[in-house]
């Protein structure tokens, strides 16, 4: 609770009054201290008359300064929790958003029919192509090297899927894998890993 310089101001005034209250009464009535008990009884009356009234008010600006800072804490404090929660909330929906994508990605291999994986492959793709759309989802999308492994992910499963003839469809029956298919798939794997792992990381620094 800081405080301001009219604050500051307004202190300084009260207390050159309190000052000057205290220094008329002993320059009207008193050369020194008084050893008469009645005189310190008008003294006493003198200062309840005059200055606890000044103090009276400086206690409720004091009190209202308290209760304002506590107020604006608590606002502080409720407006804090609201914004951890709406993360909380997000962050949620994010995952979600994350662990369909690693799903789909993952089932690329998890099956074992030509057709299955074809068809497994062609989900992939067209879910990887919607997530470079996903901006507002995962903002780091936005950053150029994370869109750069995006697409390199894009790449391989373009890779993945030629034998297969999904641009260009083919039976299935003569699907022929090239001497290389077994490195794509190892690239696949790791860029995968690697896209899952920047936007699983991107939700937690959210948090």
């Amino acid at each position: 609770m800081g405080i301001t310089r009219i604050e500051k101001i307004i202190a300084g005034v009260l207390t050159g009054i309190c000052m000057g209250v205290i220094m008329l009464y002993f320059s009207k009535f008193h050369y020194g201290l008084s050893s008469d008990q009645q005189d310190w009884g008008n003294f006493g009356a003198y200062i309840s008359g005059t200055i606890v009234p000044i103090l009276t008010i400086v206690n409720i600006w004091v009190f209202y300064r308290l209760t304002s800072a506590i107020d604006r804490h608590d606002e502080e404090r409720k407006q804090k929790d609201l914004n951890h929660q709406q993360k909380i909330i997000v962050a949620q929906f994010r995952q979600k958003e994350l662990d369909n994508i690693a799903n789909i990605l993952n089932s690329v291999f998890a099956e074992t029919s030509r057709e299955k994986i074809s068809q497994s492959i062609v989900n992939a793709t067209w879910r990887i192509e919607g997530l470079i759309r996903q901006v507002s989802i995962f903002p780091i999308i936005v950053d150029n090297s994370v869109k750069k492994e995006i697409l390199e992910l894009l790449n391989l499963l373009n890779e993945l899927g030629q034998p297969y003839g999904l641009n260009s469809p083919i039976p299935l029956t003569d699907v022929f894998l090239p001497k290389n298919y077994k490195d794509i798939v190892i690239k696949y794997l790791s860029a995968k890993n690697k896209v899952i792992n920047i936007l699983q990381e991107s939700i937690i620094n959210d948090l």
